[in-house]
């Protein structure tokens, strides 16, 4: 009988233990999936930086002057080429 008893304890822990090693690959296999994408997205962020840079030093973009070190940045560049301040 306690031998029994402990066959069954026994198969119901490698039951548990093969569920949780399973349920553990597929969210090892889900996070991958986001890594990949996510990673593409960073590349993709990168590439369409270094074109909007690129065009800028072309002067085929503009800065948006979001913050106030562009708008200091702006403002010197105005003086050295003789244009009047920005004024926001």
């Amino acid at each position: 009988m306690a031998v029994d008893r402990h066959k069954e304890t026994l198969a119901k822990l490698r039951d548990e233990i093969v569920l949780e090693v399973k349920s553990a690959h597929l969210l090892m296999t889900e996070a991958d999936k986001r890594k990949a994408v996510a990673e593409a997205a960073v590349a993709n962020a990168e590439e369409n930086l270094r074109i909007q840079e690129e065009r800028y030093r072309e002067g085929m973009a503009i800065s948006v002057g979001s913050s106030p070190r562009d708008e200091v940045v702006e403002e010197d560049a105005g003086r050295e080429s003789g244009r009047p301040p920005i004024s926001s």
